[in-house]
């Protein structure tokens, strides 16, 4: 068993070594690790249910957003998609450009074999992003011309509550 300063000492670079989305994750897993170890040192954050059932409920709306956003991509309805996203959005990337590079992708990448949910996470910051109130949807997919890809969704609830898409990235 390790003492709490080792412990702490182990956790702590782990979190500072990786940036991104995988420093929540690991911040949480290390948090666990540390909590499990030494729970002098770390003192669990208590989630009150209300809160954590409009957490899964707000993750549950908007990968179902993204789901319906996805069929209108999968249809090739590059317009209506476009539609469908989030005014940020629209602030951000000129229409003419998306819609040519949304095609370009995925007429490159072929027809959807499969698609799996992999990983769902509400946040309020994204890098270069202003802060708001976004969920990141992960799938694990494959196409006709790529076996292995990923496709990983922004939504950002609007002003009227709803769940749209402001991001798509095929990897």
């Amino acid at each position: 068993m390790r003492s709490r300063g080792e412990a702490a000492r182990i956790a702590t670079p782990r979190v500072r070594r990786i940036g991104g989305w995988a420093a929540v994750f690991v911040l949480v897993s290390s948090g666990s690790a540390a909590i499990a170890a030494t729970p002098a040192v770390t003192k669990p954050v208590v989630t009150k249910p209300a809160a954590a059932a409009a957490t899964a409920a707000s993750i549950r709306a908007a990968e179902a957003a993204a789901t319906a956003w996805l069929a209108l991509i999968d249809a090739a309805q590059w317009q209506s998609a476009w539609n469908a996203t989030g005014s940020y959005l629209h602030a951000t990337v000129a229409g003419v450009k998306w819609l040519t590079s949304i095609a370009e992708v995925r007429l490159i990448a072929g027809t959807l074999v499969s698609r799996q949910l992999k990983s769902a996470y509400e946040t309020t910051y994204l890098p270069g992003a202003p802060y708001g109130h976004y969920v990141v949807v992960y799938y694990a997919s494959r196409f006709a011309h790529r076996r292995k890809a990923g496709e990983t969704l922004t939504l950002m609830k609007d002003s009227a509550g709803a769940w749209r898409v402001v991001g798509y990235y095929l990897n």
